[in-house]
């Protein structure tokens, strides 16, 4: 017993003494970083003071971009891809984390972009703070490189403003892309190398080179030829072998955070990311030592040619500008090849800044095009070779000439950028929409009424909404008689399909008051939802809304006794879903390559493995809810219980699959606050999800971008819910339409002659999709995080606002609601329920006054139509 206990005691006692080694290590290696930094406050305030010049440039000049673009469009400037790196800094789920496969440890490095997202910040200024972020540390970074060189204090803030007024740096620090970050981190083991050794190198080599490798895997190269020339063969073998270790486990990591993050060091299908339009060696070389320095000039996206959001022609050659700025870096070029000649720099040092630019010249040599791309990890090495003309005899003739040179460079690389951006600024006029207003030629007079039970009645002499949704309720009614072949659909993708456009036919004839065709449209349900519980979550939880909200909008109660069986065995089975989600939840395809996945997920319901989960869950969610509103007005409170803990259940699996689950799939976007409501309490948070990236440049069906603007009705914004809406209703767009995947002009074709006599038919959805829109657009209930409030005119803009308005008999989950507008200054709202508060839509001023009617009052205001 007492040889264990002494073993024991030893082992113990060993771990400590290794321990309190290693703390002891750690605590003077901090010390040791500590004093050599407070050796040099002067430059770390010069360092950080300059930084923050160019950060704050650098956020400017981002304000001064159309974000839309921004997060929306590929190959921007010379080919960057900030869709990506905007969905990366506020999303854990973006699909587009698989390009961690080249940038390893990207996903972590969006991290503290990603937190801030969840502190309330929009998409928009979380972009603006990486940008900043990216911008201070490669300035920093860069600074402590030419310091480290033996470069002046003077002589570096020149080097540091020469960098600067490159075109590489002009362009890329202004636009959220890897590559300033990516800089910086091929900087630092140069930065290393020129420290004094000391014992603590046995910890920072190996970090050097995890840093280096970090966010570009070509980048480790500087982290191995650092640790080679410092220290020697052996010490560059086992930090590398370190680095290698530590990346690769935490790119592991990673992926608990990031579920679509691609494989480590995945690196085989990077060329055809550069490769664009491969031409010959000594052109790609051409432009890689011209275009970084100066750029181009930018001009107009010529016809045909859809890589670029911006096109860039050859060099002005007549500006006086650029011919002035051209000779100062080909004079400094001089100036620096004699100081190298003499000595300027140790010869390790030398060694590693040629070493790395040839190294850069071969790589992108052999990938191809897009040289300007990586610019930022090519140029630094090459501006801090010209610094060497800042250590020789002529250092105040190479001071002068540095000077002058960024001024000049800076000058006209800045007029390039403003130039860029305005053309930049005009890309989403042209492909992505108009700034959008309804078009003129839907204007319509009024609406009079229809041939059914209590339709509503709209009367808006300046929009088109009494037009349009006479025009879908016409198309949907004579669809709803065609009961469809007989027999049960043996195919789950086309009896999901048929189910979904259904459920919305139903759902919007019976809030439009269309009540004969609601019904048909229920009785059709009922027949091919079969039985409950073999069917899909999704299906489950889209029979449900569909017959409770029908129910809800008719009180009829003959009507709810022959929907009850159905409804009952359907929510039945949504329970089971919830309860075993491993036998009836259906993820999000995966495995696939990004680019076909999108395309695959982008169908409606291409195939049942398309379903994404926290669409399933979503209508499992409010399925189960209306189920239980249906028990209590049918006085079954047993089973309203229940389906209420059901519901909790499913949104409680919603909310832990959302960190999993990525938002782009667009039956998930088009589902999220209407009609799900499922993500109400995280609106500050998902909303942006709707705002960017929007599809990775692949077109909605008209059915689901109908339903996205839907989305942007529930929260509130107009505008964005027109934008979205645009390449559906406007015909204008065909001239642009074969500019992205798809087609915008034949989904227009698709929407004007859509063949609605058969139920099963896509256009039937659409057509659903789009009178539900107007209904809403007109009013609704905002269920609030107090408790609900009817919401009038919510969907309309200001232009309207000119003339009278009247809406009658509109049904909404608070009951029946007739509200008039009189033009001037007053709204007058009558509501079933005279408790429910009410407030007005976005469009209307904030002097107007609401006037609340109890029943039995008039509504004045009310404009007849002839």
């Amino acid at each position: 017993m007492e040889q264990p206990l002494r073993v024991l005691v030893d082992t113990t006692s060993s771990s400590i003494d290794l321990a309190s080694d290693v703390s002891s290590s750690g605590r003077r290696i901090v010390a040791q970083g500590a004093r050599f930094l407070s050796l040099r406050v002067l430059d770390c305030l010069i360092a950080i003071g300059l930084g923050a010049l160019v950060a704050a440039f650098a956020m400017v000049r981002f304000y001064h971009l159309d974000f839309r673009v921004i997060a929306n469009v590929f190959n921007v400037w010379f080919g960057g891809d900030t869709p990506r790196l905007v969905g990366e800094s506020v999303a854990f789920a973006s699909p587009m984390e698989y390009r961690t496969s080249v940038h390893p440890l990207a996903g972590l490095r969006s991290l503290p972009f990603l937190a801030l997202h969840e502190l309330g910040l929009t998409a928009q200024q979380v972009s603006a703070a990486f940008v900043g972020t990216s911008a201070l540390v490669f300035t920093v970074v860069f600074y402590a490189a030419a310091r480290g060189l033996g470069v002046t204090r003077i002589g570096t803030i020149a080097a540091t403003a020469l960098m600067l007024s490159t075109s590489a740096a002009m362009f890329w620090t202004v636009i959220p892309e890897n590559f300033a970050l990516g800089g910086a981190t091929f900087l630092i083991p140069l930065v290393w190398m020129t420290a004094p050794r000391g014992a603590d190198d046995v910890f920072y080599a190996p970090l050097q080179s995890i840093l280096s490798m970090a966010l570009m895997v070509t980048n480790w190269v500087g982290g191995l030829l650092a640790a080679l020339l410092a220290l020697g063969p052996r010490a560059m073998v086992w930090s590398g072998t370190i680095a290698f270790a530590a990346v690769a486990g935490l790119s592991v990591i990673q992926h608990f955070f990031f579920i679509h993050t691609g494989p480590f060091l995945g690196i085989g299908g990077e060329r055809r990311f550069v490769s664009v339009h491969p031409r010959g060696l000594l052109d790609r070389i051409s432009e890689l030592w011209s275009q970084p320095f100066l750029a181009p000039v930018p001009i107009g996206r010529p016809d045909g040619l859809d890589e670029w959001v911006v096109a860039f022609a050859g060099h002005d050659l007549t500006s006086p500008l650029f011919l002035a700025a051209l000779g100062g870096w080909v004079l400094l070029g001089i100036l620096a090849l004699v100081s190298l000649w003499r000595g300027a720099f140790a010869p390790k040092h030398l060694i590693f800044l040629v070493a790395i630019l040839l190294f850069q010249v071969a790589l992108f040599s052999i990938y191809g095009d897009g040289y300007f791309l990586y610019s930022l990890q090519i140029l630094p090495f090459a501006v801090l070779l010209l610094a060497a003309s800042l250590r020789d005899s002529y250092r105040t003739l190479g001071l002068i000439v540095m000077l002058a040179t960024a001024g000049l460079s800076g000058w006209y690389n800045f007029g390039r950028l403003q130039a860029a951006t305005a053309i930049f600024n005009q890309y989403e006029q042209k492909v992505l929409g108009p700034e959008v207003t309804p078009p003129a030629t839907l204007s319509y007079r009024g609406h009079a009424g229809a041939s059914d039970e209590g339709p509503v009645r709209i009367v808006m002499p300046a929009a088109p909404f009494a037009k349009v949704l006479d025009e879908q309720m016409q198309a949907l009614t004579a669809a709803v008689k065609d009961p469809g072949p007989s027999g049960p659909i043996s195919d789950q993708a086309a009896r999901s399909h048929r189910l979904a456009a259904l459920s919305y036919a139903a759902v919007a004839m019976a809030q439009g008051g269309y009540s004969e065709g609601a019904r048909q449209a229920a009785a059709q349900i009922i027949r091919i939802a079969g039985p409950g519980a073999s069917a899909t979550m999704a299906d489950l939880g889209v029979t449900l809304w569909a017959l409770g909200k029908t129910s809800g909008a008719l009180l009829d109660t003959a009507f709810d006794s022959s929907i009850k069986p159905a409804l009952y065995a359907a929510a039945e089975g949504a329970m089971q879903a919830v309860a075993s989600p491993s036998a009836q939840r259906i993820p999000t395809i995966t495995g696939l390559p990004p680019t076909e996945m999108l395309t695959k997920d982008m169908q409606l319901y291409p195939d049942v493995r398309a379903e994404p989960t926290l669409f399933a869950e979503g209508f499992a969610w409010r399925g189960l809810l209306e189920a239980a509103r249906f028990a209590d007005r049918t006085g079954d409170s047993t089973a309203s219980a229940r389906w209420r803990q059901g519901a909790a259940d499913a949104q409680r699996e919603w909310r832990l699959d959302f960190r999993r689950e990525a938002l782009a799939n667009p039956l998930t976007r088009a589902t999220l606050f209407w009609p799900t409501g499922v993500a109400y309490r995280d609106r500050a948070i998902i909303s942006q999800h709707l705002h960017f990236p929007l599809d990775y440049g692949v077109p909605d069906t008209a059915g689901i971008g109908i339903a996205q603007a839907h989305q942007f009705l529930r929260l509130g914004e107009p505008e964005a819910m027109w934008h979205r809406l645009a390449p559906v209703l406007t015909p204008s767009l065909e001239p642009v339409a074969g500019l992205l995947p798809g087609s915008a002009a034949a989904m227009w074709r698709d929407y004007q002659g859509l063949d609605v006599g058969r139920p099963d038919h896509p256009g039937l959805r659409a057509r659903a999709e789009l009178a539900l829109l107007v209904l809403e657009s007109l009013g609704f209930v905002d269920p609030g995080d107090n408790g609900p409030t009817v919401v009038i005119g919510g969907g309309l803009l200001p232009e309207w606002l000119d003339q009278p308005i009247s809406v009658t008999g509109l049904r909404t989950t608070a009951g029946v609601v007739d509200w008039s507008w009189d033009g001037s200054g007053i709204v007058r709202v009558k509501t079933a329920d005279p408790s429910v508060p009410v407030r007005l839509g976005a469009a209307f001023p904030p002097h107007v006054r609401i006037e609340r009617l109890a029943a039995a009052d008039r509504l004045d205001g009310v404009v007849d139509v002839k």
